[in-house]
């Protein structure tokens, strides 16, 4: 946490007790799996995937040409260029295969990334008939029967022929699809599988998957899941600074698996788990970057607690059976455990640390987000 020096004296402690109010609107996007006072509607959820999606394709009605062949190798040139040039600012993924920009929200259409630029495609194809993908070469090989290489995520440029879609990649030879294996191909990327859910503790569905991962005495932040991939956010009561965030996935048999076990770890953790897994719906993934934040701080808060046991604002029952302490960036989190009294407290433009009683996960959030856009919301004890 930051201003430790300052956290150490009582002088610039002020400890202001109060109800924190609650905004269950601002506050209902990181509630995942809390307190029963949260209901099933404030809780955050990717807008259902079907259980099918139907996408159309048909051959068009012109013709494969040594013209158009050199204009999709341009237009193979500039979606490279784009992707290169705007991955970390758009936060690039693949969603169906296509290119989407998870920072905008948006699917990133071929005409705008082929606007102004010189490929020698006609209007028509460039706007309509031309398709940038997205994809693993191995699953190219997947629908056509072939033996490619590779499974990190490529650019791939197709156009729409009568002849078939003529599908190319600086990885790989042209191969002709047919309109049933370009269907084939981008459905491999489809994240229906199921809808999506916040399974609840005491349910079968949460009780597997938090013994897949070895989480079930954990605290648990936030935990979704469809029919083949699960998130989960937690730390144990006594270790609130070694926080997990792991992906598992269900296998044929219906067990599930760890297939990521530190996404705590990486920079951007929506982007790494779709590289890797780019069929998993994202909005199962908690809507923080944990690495973003920084340190988890426990080793300053048994000062804070003394400076609020001297005060007075802790008292010797509060204490007697320890304490949940977490703290991160402006923000430290106190939550006594034999009677449950909660203090939340944040470091003021004055660089004192202020402390407010509260109530519910709900209202702690709600506070953070007087604060800070996107505050640490997993210093929180949540069960």
């Amino acid at each position: 946490m930051e201003n430790n020096e300052e956290k150490k004296s009582s002088n610039i402690l002020p400890i202001a007790l109060c109800v924190v109010v609650v905004v269950i609107i601002l506050a209902a996007a990181y509630c995942v799996n809390h307190k029963d006072e949260i209901s099933q509607k404030d809780q955050f959820l990717p807008e259902s995937s079907p259980d099918t999606v139907e996408m159309q394709v048909g051959s068009s009605d012109i013709a494969l040409t040594d013209t158009n062949k050199a204009g999709l190798e341009k237009a193979l040139d500039a979606a490279e260029d784009y992707l290169a040039d705007n991955m970390e600012n758009q936060r690039i993924v693949s969603e169906y295969g296509f290119l989407y920009s998870y920072a905008n929200k948006a699917e990133i259409a071929p005409a705008h990334i082929l606007s102004g630029k010189d490929t020698g495609l006609t209007e028509k194809e460039s706007s309509s008939l031309t398709d940038i993908l997205y994809i693993r070469p191995s699953d190219l090989g997947a629908v056509t029967g072939k033996d490619i290489p590779g499974n990190d995520l490529a650019i791939f440029a197709v156009l729409n022929t009568k002849d078939g879609y003529y599908t190319i990649s600086h990885s790989t030879e042209p191969v002709l699809l047919s309109p049933e294996q370009y269907r084939n191909l981008v459905m491999l990327y489809s994240f229906a599988h199921g809808s999506p859910r916040n399974p609840k503790r005491g349910e079968e569905e949460n009780t597997n998957i938090l013994k897949a991962c070895d989480m079930v005495n954990y605290d648990i932040k936030h935990i979704a899941c469809d029919d083949k991939y699960a998130v989960v956010v937690g730390n144990m009561i006594e270790a609130p600074n070694d926080i997990k965030h792991m992906a598992l996935m269900k296998d044929s048999e219906g067990k599930w698996n760890v297939i990521c076990n530190s996404l705590e770890k990486e920079k951007d953790a929506v982007v790494y788990i779709n590289e890797k897994y780019p069929d998993m719906e994202l909005g199962l993934m908690p809507i923080y970057n944990i690495a973003d934040f920084g340190e988890i701080d426990t080793e300053s808060m048994p000062d804070i607690i003394d400076n609020l046991k001297s005060l007075g604002e802790i008292t010797d029952a509060d204490a007697a059976k320890g304490y949940y302490a977490c703290g991160c960036q402006r923000f430290a989190y106190i939550e006594c455990l034999a009677t449950g009294k909660k203090l939340l407290g944040v470091i003021g433009d004055d660089g004192a640390l202020q402390f407010n009683k509260t109530e519910n996960v709900t209202a702690s959030i709600s506070y953070m987000l007087k604060f800070q856009e996107d505050p640490p919301v997993f210093i929180l004890k949540f069960e």
